[in-house]
Protein backbone atom coordinates (compact mmCIF):
# COMPACT_ATOMS: atom_id res chain seq x y z
CA UNK A 1 0.00 0.00 0.00
CA UNK A 2 1.41 3.52 -1.44
CA UNK A 3 -0.15 6.40 0.49
CA UNK A 4 0.19 8.25 -2.79
CA UNK A 5 -2.71 5.75 -3.77
CA UNK A 6 -4.79 8.20 -1.98
CA UNK A 7 -4.32 11.06 -4.10
CA UNK A 8 -4.82 9.26 -7.26
CA UNK A 9 -8.22 7.58 -6.23
CA UNK A 10 -9.40 11.04 -4.91
CA UNK A 11 -8.29 12.30 -8.93
CA UNK A 12 -10.27 9.03 -10.43
CA UNK A 13 -13.44 9.45 -8.11
CA UNK A 14 -13.61 13.57 -8.20
CA UNK A 15 -11.02 14.93 -10.41
CA UNK A 16 -12.48 18.43 -10.66
CA UNK A 17 -13.03 18.62 -7.13
CA UNK A 18 -10.77 21.44 -5.21
CA UNK A 19 -7.66 20.00 -3.47
CA UNK A 20 -5.38 22.97 -2.76
CA UNK A 21 -6.83 26.72 -2.42
CA UNK A 22 -3.76 29.49 -1.88
CA UNK A 23 -5.68 32.68 -2.11
CA UNK A 24 -6.85 32.84 -5.66
CA UNK A 25 -4.95 29.96 -6.64
CA UNK A 26 -6.99 26.49 -6.50
CA UNK A 27 -5.64 23.43 -8.02
CA UNK A 28 -8.18 19.89 -8.74
CA UNK A 29 -7.60 16.90 -7.38
CA UNK A 30 -6.59 16.26 -11.21
CA UNK A 31 -4.14 19.07 -11.61
CA UNK A 32 -2.45 17.58 -8.45
CA UNK A 33 -2.42 14.46 -9.28
CA UNK A 34 -0.86 14.97 -12.89
CA UNK A 35 1.70 17.38 -11.26
CA UNK A 36 3.10 14.87 -8.79
CA UNK A 37 3.39 12.19 -11.81
CA UNK A 38 5.16 14.83 -13.63
CA UNK A 39 7.48 15.47 -9.96
CA UNK A 40 7.93 11.60 -9.79
CA UNK A 41 8.99 11.61 -13.88
CA UNK A 42 11.49 14.57 -13.08
CA UNK A 43 13.40 12.34 -10.03
CA UNK A 44 13.31 9.34 -12.37
CA UNK A 45 15.33 11.05 -14.62
CA UNK A 46 17.63 11.91 -12.16
CA UNK A 47 18.30 8.81 -10.85
CA UNK A 48 15.85 8.47 -7.80
CA UNK A 49 14.05 5.32 -7.35
CA UNK A 50 11.99 3.18 -5.02
CA UNK A 51 13.71 3.83 -1.53
CA UNK A 52 15.78 6.48 -1.97
CA UNK A 53 15.02 9.58 -0.15
CA UNK A 54 14.32 12.62 -1.13
CA UNK A 55 14.55 15.85 1.62
CA UNK A 56 11.18 19.05 1.16
CA UNK A 57 12.34 22.48 2.70
CA UNK A 58 9.24 24.56 1.43
CA UNK A 59 6.67 26.35 3.18
CA UNK A 60 2.82 25.66 3.15
CA UNK A 61 2.11 26.37 -0.38
CA UNK A 62 0.81 23.92 -3.27
CA UNK A 63 4.11 22.80 -4.02
CA UNK A 64 4.43 21.36 -1.09
CA UNK A 65 1.78 18.28 -1.60
CA UNK A 66 2.78 18.32 -5.33
CA UNK A 67 6.51 17.39 -4.36
CA UNK A 68 5.70 14.95 -1.36
CA UNK A 69 2.94 13.16 -3.43
CA UNK A 70 5.38 12.44 -6.34
CA UNK A 71 8.66 11.19 -4.45
CA UNK A 72 6.16 9.24 -2.76
CA UNK A 73 4.47 8.31 -6.30
CA UNK A 74 8.03 7.04 -7.11
CA UNK A 75 8.30 4.72 -4.49
CA UNK A 76 10.96 7.52 -2.71
CA UNK A 77 10.87 8.28 0.87
CA UNK A 78 9.83 11.92 1.94
CA UNK A 79 12.45 14.24 4.09
CA UNK A 80 10.22 17.00 5.30
CA UNK A 81 13.03 19.77 6.40
CA UNK A 82 12.40 23.01 8.59
CA UNK A 83 12.42 25.73 6.16
CA UNK A 84 14.65 27.89 8.93
CA UNK A 85 17.23 25.21 9.27
CA UNK A 86 20.76 26.99 7.88
CA UNK A 87 23.75 25.34 5.84
CA UNK A 88 25.32 23.03 8.32
CA UNK A 89 21.85 21.87 10.02
CA UNK A 90 20.39 21.13 5.95
CA UNK A 91 23.80 19.10 5.62
CA UNK A 92 22.76 16.94 8.54
CA UNK A 93 19.13 16.30 7.51
CA UNK A 94 20.42 15.55 4.03
CA UNK A 95 23.42 13.21 5.02
CA UNK A 96 22.43 11.23 7.54
CA UNK A 97 19.37 9.74 5.58
CA UNK A 98 21.48 9.46 2.50
CA UNK A 99 18.93 11.79 0.60
CA UNK A 100 19.88 12.11 -3.25
CA UNK A 101 18.10 15.55 -4.00
CA UNK A 102 16.22 18.06 -2.02
CA UNK A 103 13.34 20.66 -3.50
CA UNK A 104 14.25 24.05 -1.72
CA UNK A 105 11.73 26.33 -1.80
CA UNK A 106 13.33 30.18 -3.02
CA UNK A 107 13.54 32.26 -0.43
CA UNK A 108 15.70 29.24 1.13
CA UNK A 109 17.65 27.71 -1.49
CA UNK A 110 20.89 29.33 -0.51
CA UNK A 111 21.00 27.10 2.69
CA UNK A 112 19.44 24.49 1.02
CA UNK A 113 22.38 24.70 -1.64
CA UNK A 114 25.06 24.60 0.78
CA UNK A 115 23.72 21.94 3.04
CA UNK A 116 23.63 19.97 -0.30
CA UNK A 117 26.91 20.14 -1.81
CA UNK A 118 28.19 18.83 1.63
CA UNK A 119 26.28 16.20 1.62
CA UNK A 120 26.28 15.15 -2.17
CA UNK A 121 22.62 15.46 -3.36
CA UNK A 122 21.07 17.88 -5.71
CA UNK A 123 19.15 20.61 -4.77
CA UNK A 124 16.14 21.19 -6.72
CA UNK A 125 15.04 25.17 -6.46
CA UNK A 126 11.05 25.10 -6.45
CA UNK A 127 10.63 28.94 -8.03
CA UNK A 128 7.10 28.30 -8.82
CA UNK A 129 7.33 29.72 -12.65
CA UNK A 130 10.87 27.66 -13.13
CA UNK A 131 9.63 25.03 -11.61
CA UNK A 132 6.47 24.66 -13.37
CA UNK A 133 8.63 24.89 -17.04
CA UNK A 134 10.67 22.09 -15.32
CA UNK A 135 7.59 19.62 -14.78
CA UNK A 136 6.25 20.64 -18.24
CA UNK A 137 9.17 19.31 -19.49
CA UNK A 138 9.44 16.00 -17.66
CA UNK A 139 8.24 12.36 -18.55
CA UNK A 140 4.89 11.83 -16.50
CA UNK A 141 5.93 8.82 -14.25
CA UNK A 142 1.74 8.01 -14.08
CA UNK A 143 1.59 4.68 -12.10
CA UNK A 144 1.87 4.64 -8.38
CA UNK A 145 4.83 2.43 -7.48
CA UNK A 146 4.11 -0.30 -5.52
CA UNK A 147 5.53 -0.38 -1.47
CA UNK A 148 4.75 -2.77 1.31
CA UNK A 149 2.69 -0.75 4.26
CA UNK A 150 5.39 -1.71 6.83
CA UNK A 151 7.95 0.45 3.60
CA UNK A 152 8.71 4.06 5.28
CA UNK A 153 7.00 6.52 3.77
CA UNK A 154 8.75 9.64 5.45
CA UNK A 155 11.86 10.19 7.75
CA UNK A 156 10.50 13.18 10.09
CA UNK A 157 13.87 14.60 12.74
CA UNK A 158 13.35 15.74 16.11
CA UNK A 159 14.21 19.12 16.90
CA UNK A 160 17.64 18.26 18.45
CA UNK A 161 17.45 19.98 21.74
CA UNK A 162 18.96 17.42 23.85
CA UNK A 163 21.33 16.15 21.15
CA UNK A 164 22.09 15.64 17.23
CA UNK A 165 18.29 15.35 15.45
CA UNK A 166 17.43 11.97 14.96
CA UNK A 167 15.10 10.68 11.96
CA UNK A 168 12.13 8.80 12.95
CA UNK A 169 10.79 6.74 10.13
CA UNK A 170 7.38 6.41 9.36
CA UNK A 171 5.56 3.48 7.07
CA UNK A 172 3.02 3.95 4.52
CA UNK A 173 0.74 1.78 7.39
CA UNK A 174 1.18 4.66 10.49
CA UNK A 175 0.17 7.62 8.20
CA UNK A 176 -2.73 6.34 6.71
CA UNK A 177 -3.80 5.28 9.81
CA UNK A 178 -3.07 8.47 11.60
CA UNK A 179 -5.28 9.97 8.71
CA UNK A 180 -8.09 7.00 9.05
CA UNK A 181 -8.19 8.02 13.08
CA UNK A 182 -8.00 12.04 12.83
CA UNK A 183 -10.99 11.76 10.18
CA UNK A 184 -13.04 9.99 12.75
CA UNK A 185 -12.28 11.91 15.70
CA UNK A 186 -12.93 15.49 13.93
CA UNK A 187 -15.65 13.76 11.93
CA UNK A 188 -13.75 14.44 8.85
CA UNK A 189 -15.61 13.71 5.36
CA UNK A 190 -15.26 14.18 1.59
CA UNK A 191 -17.14 17.69 1.57
CA UNK A 192 -14.65 18.65 4.93
CA UNK A 193 -12.41 22.48 4.12
CA UNK A 194 -9.63 22.12 6.86
CA UNK A 195 -7.46 25.03 7.15
CA UNK A 196 -3.24 24.10 6.49
CA UNK A 197 -2.20 25.82 9.80
CA UNK A 198 0.45 24.23 10.76
CA UNK A 199 3.77 23.62 8.65
CA UNK A 200 3.77 20.70 6.48
CA UNK A 201 7.03 19.92 7.20
CA UNK A 202 6.07 19.40 10.62
CA UNK A 203 5.11 16.55 12.33
CA UNK A 204 1.55 17.30 13.21
CA UNK A 205 1.34 18.60 10.01
CA UNK A 206 2.57 15.89 7.88
CA UNK A 207 0.84 13.14 10.02
CA UNK A 208 -2.49 14.77 10.46
CA UNK A 209 -2.79 17.00 7.30
CA UNK A 210 -1.33 15.12 3.88
CA UNK A 211 -3.44 11.82 3.64
CA UNK A 212 -6.44 13.58 3.95
CA UNK A 213 -9.37 13.62 0.81
CA UNK A 214 -10.78 17.07 2.01
CA UNK A 215 -9.74 20.18 0.21
CA UNK A 216 -6.97 21.79 2.05
CA UNK A 217 -6.76 25.78 2.50
CA UNK A 218 -3.20 27.09 2.88
CA UNK A 219 -4.31 30.72 3.57
CA UNK A 220 -2.69 34.02 4.72
CA UNK A 221 -3.34 35.76 7.68
CA UNK A 222 -6.00 38.29 6.21
CA UNK A 223 -8.37 34.70 5.77
CA UNK A 224 -7.36 33.43 9.19
CA UNK A 225 -8.34 37.30 10.96
CA UNK A 226 -11.86 36.72 9.20
CA UNK A 227 -12.43 33.09 10.93
CA UNK A 228 -11.48 35.45 14.29
CA UNK A 229 -13.42 38.12 13.83
CA UNK A 230 -16.67 35.72 12.61
CA UNK A 231 -16.23 33.58 15.75
CA UNK A 232 -14.66 34.98 18.91
CA UNK A 233 -13.85 31.42 20.26
CA UNK A 234 -11.09 30.77 17.70
CA UNK A 235 -7.77 31.83 18.73
CA UNK A 236 -4.53 32.41 16.45
CA UNK A 237 -1.26 32.49 17.53
CA UNK A 238 1.44 33.06 15.36
CA UNK A 239 5.19 31.97 16.13
CA UNK A 240 8.89 32.65 14.70
CA UNK A 241 8.02 30.25 11.68
CA UNK A 242 4.60 32.22 10.67
CA UNK A 243 7.30 35.17 10.45
CA UNK A 244 9.85 32.80 8.35
CA UNK A 245 6.92 32.14 5.90
CA UNK A 246 6.78 35.66 4.58
CA UNK A 247 2.38 35.64 6.02
CA UNK A 248 1.93 32.69 4.12
CA UNK A 249 0.09 30.81 7.17
CA UNK A 250 -0.04 31.25 10.76
CA UNK A 251 1.57 27.80 12.48
CA UNK A 252 -1.01 27.40 15.68
CA UNK A 253 -4.66 27.30 15.44
CA UNK A 254 -7.09 26.15 17.97
CA UNK A 255 -10.60 25.92 18.44
CA UNK A 256 -12.90 23.93 20.50
CA UNK A 257 -12.02 20.54 19.02
CA UNK A 258 -15.17 18.62 21.67
CA UNK A 259 -17.46 20.83 19.22
CA UNK A 260 -17.92 18.81 16.21
CA UNK A 261 -19.01 21.79 14.43
CA UNK A 262 -16.36 24.13 15.43
CA UNK A 263 -15.10 26.51 11.87
CA UNK A 264 -11.68 25.46 10.83
CA UNK A 265 -12.20 22.03 10.28
CA UNK A 266 -15.37 21.63 8.55
CA UNK A 267 -17.90 24.17 6.43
Amino acid sequence: MNLAENLSLSAAKTPEAAAVRLDDEVRSYRALDDASARVAGLLASRGVGPGDRVGIMLPNVPLFPIIYYGILRLGATVVPMNVLLKGRETAHYLKDPGAKAVFAWQAFAEHAQTGAAEAGAECIEAEPEGFARLLQDAEPHTAVTPRDGSETAVILYTSGTTGVPKGAELSHDNLAHNCRAAAGLFGIGAATVTLGALPLFHSFGTAASLGFKPQWILQGPAFVEQLITKDGSLKATPTPVAAALKGALVTSFSAPWDDPDAPGMRQ
